[in-house]
């Protein structure tokens, strides 16, 4: 037969038994193992009864729960906690390590008369019934300490707030004052971020016990303060097709942003080159806040101008020696060039009006620019000052008997000049004129005879 498993008193139960005085099995592999199933299901129950039989007995024999306080953890000024007293046991005594104030029937733990610190605190009552519970005194709470971070720019329109040494086991609560009226926020790590600009107060709070408020301000992002860039436009010409421009005083860590139709340039310097012609929009935009947009127009490249129009060219006279010239209809913020040619070379003269003076005689060249453009050239001739004509060749013919005057006829008559007669002696007072050189009724007597052209006597 198989030995019988050893018995003993729940009190007396060993912790430890021992298998080896079993009999060896008998052959065959099925009762074996139908053997030491039983012998592992005793071992579990014998097991069961030690652990059992290791904790605190009521008379009713039920476990002790400990005496538990509402927290662990308890700042002084608050309200001084009282334990639950077990129900192992009425009348029992409280009592806890060295810097506890506590009431030994109660356990009440006078907050204000402990030391700061971690203390065990023990109940007991009679031989049966004794728990422990941890206990933790913190100084009183105080206003929180903050560290606040503002809005810093339009990106981060936000601000943060973090309480520097926060309390262990203590939460806080950040309510909005104001315009944040109806914000209320509450953190165990002090730490609260994405806070709109106005004010708030924030407290910490402890089982129960809490602190004097701490004002604080989120201050409102900073603005776009960013004025309106201001460039200078370079536009085409006919030698460069494109335009330009330069911010002036170009806001340092900026980037401008240039937006045509089809086009988006940008630039930490505030310089576009190479500008089709067309209309253009210009924004700053500086830690996240942009500028409000200015127009830029970039004009179509000018064409050449129209060979100028000479209106009148005045020519040198015996009296003026030297000639001029006026453009007709000069062009608005037009230069007008008049350059020497031939023996007037190294003459080169600039006009805005279109009007040149002083012109000795000989060959100019006339051009007008605008834009870098520059017209095709006008021919100009100023001829030279006239001289005085050679005295007149005549054919007198002398009165007669038939006829009592007399006449005269100048030889080849100078075209365009004009003859004048004019009596000498006793035929002073006669002035006569004659564009050709012809004088008749002469009356006997003096007369000098002189050419005139152009104003050359």
């Amino acid at each position: 037969m198989n030995k019988q498993l050893p018995s003993y008193p729940l009190d007396d139960a060993p912790t430890e038994v021992r298998w080896d005085a079993l009999p060896a099995p008998k052959p065959g592999r099925a009762e074996y193992h139908k053997r030491r199933k039983a012998i592992s299901y005793w071992r579990q129950l014998v097991l069961v009864i030690a652990v059992l039989l290791s904790f605190p007995k009521v008379s009713s024999g039920q476990l002790v729960p400990p005496p538990l306080y509402p927290s662990t953890t308890y700042a002084q000024g608050c309200s001084n906690p009282t334990a639950t007293i077990p129900a192992c046991g009425q009348g029992g005594i409280f009592s806890s390590t060295i810097g506890l104030s506590i009431d030994a029937s109660t356990g009440m733990i006078n907050l204000a008369a402990s030391t700061l610190g971690t203390y065990l605190v023990r109940y007991s009552s009679g031989a049966t019934c004794s728990t422990t519970a941890t206990v933790t005194i913190t100084a009183a709470l105080v206003q929180p300490l903050v560290s606040v971070v503002q809005p810093t720019s339009c990106l981060l329109a936000t601000g943060s707030v973090t309480v520097t040494s926060s309390l262990s086991g203590g939460s806080y609560t950040l309510v909005g004052v104001g315009a944040t009226a109806g914000v209320s926020l509450t953190s165990t790590l002090g730490v609260f971020i994405g806070l709109a600009p106005g004010s708030y107060s924030l407290r910490a709070s402890l089982n129960g016990c809490v602190s004097a408020a701490a004002a604080i301000t989120i201050n409102p992002a900073p603005t776009a303060a960013l004025a309106l860039p201001i460039a200078v436009v370079v536009q085409p010409t006919c030698l460069v097709a494109t335009g330009s421009l330069t911010v002036t005083a170009a806001v340092s860590g900026g980037t401008y942003t240039l937006v045509g139709v089809g086009v988006s340039l940008t630039s930490n310097t505030g310089v576009f080159t190479n500008l089709a012609p067309g209309t253009y929009s210009l924004r700053v935009a500086l830690n996240g806040c942009i500028s409000a947009a200015v127009a830029v127009t970039i004009n179509a490249a000018p064409t050449a101008p129209s060979a100028p129009v000479i209106a009148v060219i005045v020519q040198p006279t015996s009296l003026v020696a030297t000639g001029s010239l006026t453009v007709s209809s000069p062009i608005s913020d037009g230069t007008y060039t008049l350059v020497g040619v031939g023996l007037t070379a190294g003459v080169s003269l600039t006009s805005t009006t279109g009007v040149f003076t002083n012109l000795a005689a000989g060959t100019y060249s006339l051009r007008v620019a605008l834009n870098g453009c520059i017209s095709a050239a006008v021919a100009v001739t100023i001829n030279a000052a006239p001289t005085a004509p050679s005295a007149p060749v005549v054919v007198v013919v002398q009165p007669t008997c038939l006829v009592a005057t007399g006449s005269l006829t100048v030889t080849a008559a100078i075209s365009g000049g004009t003859y004048t007669l004019v009596g000498v002696g006793a035929t002073a007072g006669v002035t006569l004129t004659s564009n050709t050189g012809v004088f008749t009724n002469l009356a006997a007597g003096s007369y000098s005879l002189r050419v005139a052209l152009n104003g050359l006597v």
